[in-house]
């Protein structure tokens, strides 16, 4: 539609590029921001991350630990309760059970792993949720655990 509108602008067609433009850009704006992102789940992580949570804790308000996501947004998707740790704290943290779970950066999962098992512990039940981040555009993979069973 802008295509259409700048040729009909330099044929001096002003008025029909003008009317063209004033269509295509409401339609434009309501089909990329009411139609096609709220469908784009990876960028949407902390909600999906959020539900994730209450998945494998079981419960509906956990207490959160992240390893390696410190975005505002998981704080208001999550809660204000939220702790930031390293791999080793949320080994601790899901080892004294209860109504808990863990998100751990992909980078984090395999020394968070070691240290549960340190404690001579198995995570529980687990999800895996991937999305990119959109300020750098990095690729983002996070494992979110529950307490151990």
């Amino acid at each position: 539609m802008a295509i259409v509108s700048i040729i009909l602008i330099n044929a001096r067609e002003l008025l029909a590029g003008w009317l063209v433009l004033a269509v295509a850009a409401p339609v434009t704006y309501a089909a990329v921001f009411g139609v096609v992102a709220p469908r784009l789940d990876s960028l949407w992580l902390s909600p999906r991350l959020a539900a994730a949570v209450v998945e494998v804790s079981g419960c509906t308000d956990p207490q959160v630990i992240s390893v390696g996501n410190d975005e505002a947004s998981l704080i208001f998707a999550v809660g204000t309760g939220i702790v930031f740790g390293n791999d080793a704290d949320a080994a601790k943290f899901l080892a004294k059970g209860g109504c808990r779970a863990a998100i751990v950066d992909s980078a984090a999962e395999r020394s968070f792993q070691a240290e549960f098992t340190k404690l001579g512990l198995q995570p529980g039940p687990s999800v895996r949720i991937t999305g990119l981040n959109i300020a750098n555009g990095r690729s983002l993979d996070f494992g979110v655990y529950g307490p151990s069973q």
